[in-house]
């Protein structure tokens, strides 16, 4: 019977290596499973290492991040593989085969190929942060070190799926104003750059009088023709100007703050992130990571660095004695909803149930938001165009009606 040399991780965490008779290479794995024991590397004893078959594409890293689908789906592939008794190495090499993008497909293969030369697991995938989120490197540890890497890794499924349906909608409820109004600003500017130029050419030679609704349109065109280059170039030169602005933590913090006191989008996006930072919270704590770490953890994944501020300063009241709820509870950007749940959860000794359930109302919120707004932008946007269109038309046809009526 073939003997397999094996590296695993018992319940504790600790690892351990040793030998070990079966009859296939899933035989070996099914019997250390049985153990309690989580493989990570399995081979035969008489057959040298092999690194895993995959082929690195370049050398430069991609910088672009993964989005929560597509993480989502990573996790869900690794780990029905890791729950088959799949060791690591041959599971990560499978699952990047089958990766479409890019960024995510790499990282993979960089983690295999880390893993067949002998590194840990946590120490390949923080070369790769600009792939893989903190919270998932600090879950996907949490994981192995207490035996359960395939459930962590399916609570990071569910939690990818989540933030990847409310971004969906969040983009949804924004797209369709975006869309009406450069169609409608596009459409605008042409009508100004083309169509009525010609039709004051044709005014002009009629030698009659016109409103001063025409004149001032008339005259609205020519300056937009004269000086519409140079309002796009200040425009691109705003824009990039408060980008960089933005990369400056204290204008950035209080742009955000501004944003999020927006009304409606405002509301919507606040809810949206803290959403974020509870069912993060809660996955951290379920899974048995300390507060501290989890609420250090969270501050770096939180939406904007305003709410990283805040969730630093919770966790530096927390780390000195005060409880959660309280510290929580002098930040003005966690509602008062949000901690009362909380205080619950503290009292109870179930906080991670609290804060899954109150991520699920948050997200309710944003849903029930984002179809208020859908509701309340579709008919103003249409007023808004019928304005345009319509002020247009009458500023372009009066003098017109003025010549039909004989007015001199």
């Amino acid at each position: 019977m073939p003997v397999f040399a094996y590296k695993a991780r018992d319940r504790s965490g600790k690892a351990e290596e040793g030998l070990l008779q079966a009859s296939s290479e899933k035989a070996a794995a099914r019997t250390l499973q049985q153990l309690g024991r989580y493989v990570v590397d399995l081979r035969r004893k008489d057959q040298p290492r092999r690194l895993p078959d995959i082929r690195l594409h370049g050398s430069l890293p991609w910088r672009r991040p993964v989005d929560a689908r597509q993480l989502s789906g990573f996790c869900r592939q690794l780990a029905a593989l890791v729950d088959a008794g799949i060791p690591m190495c041959t599971s990560l090499s499978m699952v990047a085969r089958r990766l479409r993008p890019p960024a995510l497909q790499r990282a993979a293969q960089q983690v295999a190929l880390a893993l067949s030369q002998g590194e840990t697991l946590i120490s390949a995938l923080e070369q790769q942060r600009h792939v893989f989120p903190e919270l998932f490197v600090r879950l996907v540890e949490t994981g192995e070190a207490g035996g359960v890497l395939d459930q962590s890794l399916h609570r990071l499924a569910d939690h990818y799926d989540k933030e990847s349906a409310i971004t969906r909608k969040i983009r949804a409820a924004l797209l369709y104003p975006a869309l009406v109004l450069a169609t409608a600003g596009g459409s605008t500017v042409f009508f100004f750059l083309y169509v009525i130029p010609a039709y004051s050419a044709l005014l002009t030679s009629l030698g009659m009088g016109l409103p001063e609704i025409t004149r001032f349109v008339l005259a609205l065109a020519k300056w937009i023709g004269d000086y519409g280059l140079w309002m796009m170039l200040s425009a691109a030169l705003g824009f990039f100007g408060l980008r960089r602005l933005m990369q400056k933590g204290g204008y950035r913090i209080l742009l955000e703050k501004a944003l999020l006191r927006a009304p409606v989008l405002g509301g919507l996006l606040h809810r949206a992130a803290i959403a974020r930072v509870s069912r993060s919270l809660s996955i951290l704590v379920g899974s048995g990571v300390p507060i501290i770490q989890a609420l250090a953890i969270v501050e770096k994944v939180a939406l904007y660095r305003s709410l990283a501020e805040a969730v630093r300063g919770v966790r530096s009241g927390v780390g000195k004695g005060h409880p959660l709820h309280q510290m929580m509870e002098r930040s003005p950007l966690f509602p008062p909803e949000f901690v009362h749940l909380v205080y619950i959860g503290e009292e109870s000794g179930a906080l991670d149930v609290l804060l899954e359930k109150t991520a699920e109302y948050f997200e309710a919120e944003v849903d029930g938001a984002v179809h208020r707004l859908m509701i309340l932008l579709e008919p103003m946007l249409l007023f808004l165009m019928a304005g345009v269109v319509g002020f247009l038309a009458l500023s372009l046809l009066m003098p017109l009606f003025e010549m039909i009526n004989g007015t001199p």
